[in-house]
């Protein structure tokens, strides 16, 4: 079972539900027709491995990976990559020191966050500077509504970027948040 499939006007990209018989969750997956879905492969250093994802966006140009890993028989490495591909079938890796929980992209900027509430930005989803901390909770999922980032997490907290719409990056100290007693965002 696929979850948080992506579509770029030519092919699918999914990530791998969790399945207790199977460690191999959030792997990618890849299709033309929606019916029939091939796993993502990468070589590094002449060997063949699996790529994993917190999450993958299109940008307009190319998907990129939030959050990656690599595995092979579903076990997998400690080191985690950023994969570019411009058609879904041929990845780069680029390797990182970022380990990502979850991550969209919006306005011609990345958003991702870690496991302990901290907010990244970027403007090529390999580089990613460090905002202010607002919140010691685990955030989940975030969206882009047009004017400004929203960033939901555990407790009931919603962060909102102040970012202008014509802004390039939200500034360090320009996330706002409250707890809410649900952790939706709509």
């Amino acid at each position: 079972m696929l979850k948080d499939i992506i579509y770029n006007n030519k092919i699918y990209v999914g990530r791998k539900a969790i399945n207790d018989r199977d460690i191999s969750a959030d792997t990618l997956y890849t299709s033309t027709d929606y019916k029939k879905w091939s796993r993502v492969w990468v070589e590094k250093d002449g060997k063949k491995y699996y790529l994993s994802a917190a999450n993958v966006v299109w940008n307009g140009k190319q998907f990129v990976t939030i959050g990656g890993k690599l595995h092979k028989n579903s076990i997998f490495s400690d080191e985690t990559v950023v994969a570019l591909s411009s058609d879904g079938i041929k990845w780069e890796i680029k390797e990182t020191e970022d380990d990502f929980e979850y991550g969209i992209y919006g306005n011609k900027t990345y958003i991702a966050f870690d496991y302990f509430g901290d907010i990244y930005t970027s403007t090529n989803g390999i580089h990613y500077n460090k905002s202010t901390k607002v919140t010691s909770q685990s955030l989940r999922t975030a969206l882009w509504d047009g004017k400004k980032f929203l960033v939901a997490g555990e407790m009931g907290v919603i962060l909102s970027s102040t970012k202008d719409k014509n802004a390039v990056l939200p500034k360090q100290d320009k996330w706002q948040g409250d707890n809410y007693p649900y952790s939706i965002v709509y």
